[in-house]
């Protein structure tokens, strides 16, 4: 299991079953006992499945920040330091752009999610699509990953992959 949280004054989470690729809850949290007491409920709350990644977005600025800037941050500190405290859990940071390509899935997920749950409200909608979006991000990149090592493990072997057009030849 792994949650993908988007840190903020508003901090937005997503908790997915990765066996079955389904988002398990979601939900806000606006202060850093919220996010930590989120965090600890989630190790133990589903029977059968652990919680093994937690996706954060990473932030990166060199001018001042302001409060909410400053909170962001913070919110961060907090989640890092639950990770070094559970060091079973593995910590990935993904920068704000690598979910912009994932936006409109991650908010059709959303709108998909408040038919079926009675619970989220409007304002929760950035929030948790951020979330829902870095998900989506981390879950590309594996398949790419994945996709990638069984390319190189084919060529080490001297298969091809017989629907790769690009490697064939045709005489005239």
């Amino acid at each position: 299991m792994l949650v993908a949280i988007d840190p903020g004054e508003t901090t937005g989470y997503c908790v997915v079953d990765e066996t079955k690729a389904d988002i398990l809850s979601v939900g806000t949290g606006s202060s850093f006992a919220a996010v930590y007491e989120t965090l600890l409920k989630l190790k133990s709350e589903y029977v059968g499945l652990t919680l093994d990644k937690i996706i954060v977005e990473k932030f990166s600025r060199a001018r001042e920040l302001n409060s909410a800037q400053l909170f962001t941050v913070k919110v961060i500190g907090i989640v890092e330091m639950f990770a070094e405290r559970h060091p079973d859990i593995e910590l990935i940071f993904q920068l704000p752009f690598e979910r912009k390509p994932h936006h409109e899935a991650a908010r059709a997920k959303f709108a998909e999610l408040r038919r079926r749950t009675s619970g989220l409200r409007v304002y929760q909608k950035a929030h948790i699509t951020d979330a829902i979006a870095h998900w989506f991000a981390y879950r590309a990149k594996v398949r790419s990953s994945a996709y990638l090592k069984e390319l190189a493990k084919r060529s080490i072997r001297g298969e091809t992959n017989r629907n790769d057009t690009s490697s064939r030849t045709t005489s005239v």
